[in-house]
C-alpha cells in the first residue's frame, strides 16, 4: 500500500516539473500518479473487512468510492487549469 501511495504522491509532484508543450510527459506522469493513488485505495479497501463489521465497511466503502470519484476529479480539472 505504501508503495502505490507514494508512486502517487511523487507523480503528482512530479507534475509540477512539467513545462509548456511537454503533454507526453504530463500524460505519463497522471496515468502513473492514477495507478498509484488508486492502487493504494484498492489496498486500503482491501483491509476495510478485518477492522469493521460488513454493514459499517459497506457505508465507508461508498463514501471512500465517491472521494476517490471527487478527488480525481479534482486532481483533473487542476492539471488541465495548470497547463
Amino acid at each position: 500500500m505504501f508503495t502505490f501511495a507514494f508512486i502517487g504522491i511523487v507523480m503528482t509532484a512530479g507534475l509540477f516539473m512539467v513545462h509548456q508543450g511537454q503533454w507526453q510527459a504530463a500524460a505519463f506522469m497522471y496515468i502513473l500518479a492514477t495507478i498509484g493513488f488508486s492502487g493504494g485505495n484498492i489496498f486500503y479497501d482491501s483491509l476495510l473487512p478485518a477492522v469493521a463489521s460488513e454493514k459499517r465497511s459497506t457505508m465507508f466503502l461508498r463514501l471512500v468510492l465517491q472521494w476517490d470519484t471527487s478527488a480525481e476529479a479534482c486532481f483533473f480539472l487542476s492539471t488541465l487549469l495548470c497547463t
